[in-house]
């Protein structure tokens, strides 16, 4: 019985987990709009500061 409690536990924590990573990617995405919008510069694959325009 207490393997069975565990084995819920952990997909619920698992539901969560996916939850979460689908939120990061939002949010993620918004940033990135956001500096597109407003021309923020960032940092590129080379390390140097480009624009987000």
């Amino acid at each position: 019985m207490q393997g069975q409690g565990l084995m819920i536990v952990i997909d619920a924590l698992g539901m969560e987990l996916d939850a979460l990573k689908r939120e990061v990617l939002r949010l993620r995405a918004e940033v990135e709009r956001l500096r597109g919008d407003q021309g923020i510069a960032r940092e590129g694959d080379d390390d140097t500061a480009i624009t987000g325009r």
